[in-house]
């Protein structure tokens, strides 16, 4: 039987009970046997909560160990290309070719360099506006919060407690 069926008897049971012909023995004797098989399956469900968290756990701390070999690799490959490049610049090698690789060394497109970022933007405010964005304002959740907490009413704000299942 399913978890919600349960629920289902449990709502059919207070409906019968409501109707005095039944005896309250029957009814409690039919509750314990529904309330037994209900924590029973509450009980299984809860295990597979705990098997599905493990193996999530797991497979985060490998994502972890994969990422940290991934980076390893790749810093690698940069400190290669680097020493590369230097070693072809030194004896004036712009590209080479072999059977399995051709390695040249190529010219980045350009890149933007501000020398003062202030001196730029105050410069941009003035009377080119195209040069810069506003970011739009943000809410300090974190303020709100705390604010809400003490005491204080805030327009449009509330604190809402909600729910959820812990499993141990």
């Amino acid at each position: 039987m399913k978890l919600y069926e349960y629920a289902e008897q449990y709502e059919a049971l207070k409906q019968m009970a409501e109707d005095e012909s039944i005896p309250p023995e029957a009814l409690a004797d039919t509750l314990e046997s529904i309330d037994d098989e209900f924590e029973t399956k509450v009980d299984s469900i809860a295990c597979i909560i705990k098997d599905e968290l493990a193996t999530a756990e797991a497979i985060k701390k490998e994502i972890e160990a994969l990422t940290a070999r991934m980076k390893r690799h790749e810093v690698t490959a940069d400190q290669l290309k680097s020493y590369t490049m230097q070693q072809m610049q030194a004896v004036g090698k712009i590209k080479i070719e072999t059977a399995r690789n051709v390695v040249s060394i190529a010219k980045n497109a350009p890149a933007l360099e501000i020398e003062n970022a202030d001196d730029f933007i105050a410069w941009a405010t003035l009377d080119h506006e195209e040069f810069i964005r506003q970011k739009a304002p943000e809410i300090n959740k974190v303020a709100v919060r705390d604010a809400l907490k003490a005491g204080e009413e805030l327009p449009g704000a509330k604190l809402v407690a909600g729910y959820r299942l812990a499993v141990r």
